[in-house]
């Protein structure tokens, strides 16, 4: 540790894997998890950025380094990866600044990188290139150094008009495009600008109701959710959240979003307000609302950055990035209009980033507000809790 101390035997088994590890998917048959690693490759992964693979079942670790993404490439991982819904397939955002359209040798611009999966194993099958935005609003105005720049973030994947379609936030030009998997062909473009200059409202991820005749859009610059009609290629609505109440103050930043499996619920994260917004997706309002804040913390700093629900939908989980803990909600007297604290919280190690929704994310009691529950090993023999947090450590 920093501070010269050693630790011993650290609660839930702590491993190494690469560096940064800013999204996770999990295999549609609950068998693996794969984090995605968006940091500096480390030396253990060739220095390059890669995915790695947890099986949970035999509880071993796989990493698979991408050679598109070594120390000088000219495109990254960012924030988006899943499963196809076969789970046969791995879907990644892949995002460049440098060389956006891919021209020089060993680039691939930006879009979608598919892999195969097979029993754990990964392997590079084809690149889905997302073509550059062309038509801007009357009146707005495209940042030149981002013209030819969309920068996919966040996806999701779903059934959509009869054919499996990603939908992906480009964070750089403020779309949210509809992709098909089999071949790139893009079916919808949602222009999603919410200043005069093009990007600024910055899409963060994207979610897809289960029948895949909508998606949720968040934007972190413009403090608001898009609903998009993907049937008809049309956005429903813009619903703000927390938005600031003069220009220069800032704004709520919402990042991560959740559906309830029938869709009548939205939970989003609100990174700058230390809070978690619960929508009626039906109305397009908010019912109430989630503090994230330990308690006796008065200013801002827990940073909510990923959510999960347990399997009966009765409880809610939140990675708080800056905190370190995972906030743990009681959704069953939730109330609208009423804003809810947390039952309790759960210490990570530094910088947790991504909650995966394991089917059984944690079946332990909820602790008590501000006393950490305990976490048993994955290896022990009737754990109660059963996810993984992947962290920076210290």
């Amino acid at each position: 540790m920093p501070n010269a101390k050693l630790l011993g035997e650290v609660p839930g088994n702590p491993r190494k894997i690469n560096n940064f590890p800013t999204a996770v998917a999990i295999s549609p048959d609950g068998r693996f998890a794969v984090f995605l690693h968006s940091g500096f490759g480390a030396y253990s992964s060739g220095e390059k950025q890669s995915l790695t693979v947890l099986n949970l079942e035999t509880d071993t670790i796989r990493d698979f380094p991408d050679d598109h993404l070594a120390a000088h490439a000219r495109q990254t991982y960012f924030l988006g990866l899943a499963f196809s819904l076969d789970g046969k397939h791995l879907y990644a955002s892949m995002a460049s600044l440098t060389d956006p359209l891919g021209k020089e040798k060993g680039s691939t611009g930006n879009g979608i990188a598919v892999y195969t999966f097979q029993e754990g194993q990964i392997s590079p099958e084809k690149f889905l290139p997302v073509p550059p935005r062309t038509k801007i609003p009357a009146g707005k105005l495209r940042r030149e150094q981002f013209k030819d720049v969309t920068y996919p973030a966040g996806l999701s994947v779903g059934m959509s008009g009869g054919a499996e379609h990603i939908l992906v936030a480009c964070n750089n030009s403020d779309e949210a495009i509809l992709l098909n998997t089999s071949d790139g062909k893009v079916i919808h473009r949602f222009d999603l600008s919410t200043f005069k200059r093009i990007p600024a409202s910055l899409p963060y991820t994207t979610v897809m109701t289960s029948d895949g005749k909508r998606g949720f859009v968040s934007l972190w610059n413009a403090s608001s959710v898009a609903e998009l009609d993907l049937s008809t290629g049309h956005i429903v609505r813009f619903i703000p959240l927390g938005k600031p109440a003069a220009p220069l103050d800032g704004g709520s930043h919402p990042t991560a979003l959740l559906l309830t499996r029938d869709n009548s619920r939205l939970f989003v994260a609100l990174t700058n307000r230390d809070a978690i917004d619960v929508l009626d997706t039906t109305a397009g309002k908010v019912l109430y609302s989630l503090s994230t804040k330990l308690p006796g913390q008065r200013h801002g700093g827990s940073d909510p950055e990923s959510l999960a629900l347990s399997a009966d939908e009765k409880k809610l989980f939140s990675a708080n990035s800056v905190s370190d803990s995972i906030a743990v909600f009681d959704l069953t007297p939730g109330e609208a209009g009423k804003p809810m604290q947390a039952a309790g919280f759960v210490p990570t190690e530094w910088y947790p980033r991504w909650l995966p929704p394991l089917p059984k994310i944690c079946s332990s009691p909820v602790p008590k507000a501000g006393v950490p529950a305990p976490i048993p090993s994955p290896a022990e023999k009737g754990a109660t809790a059963s996810f993984v947090i992947p962290t920076i450590p210290r």
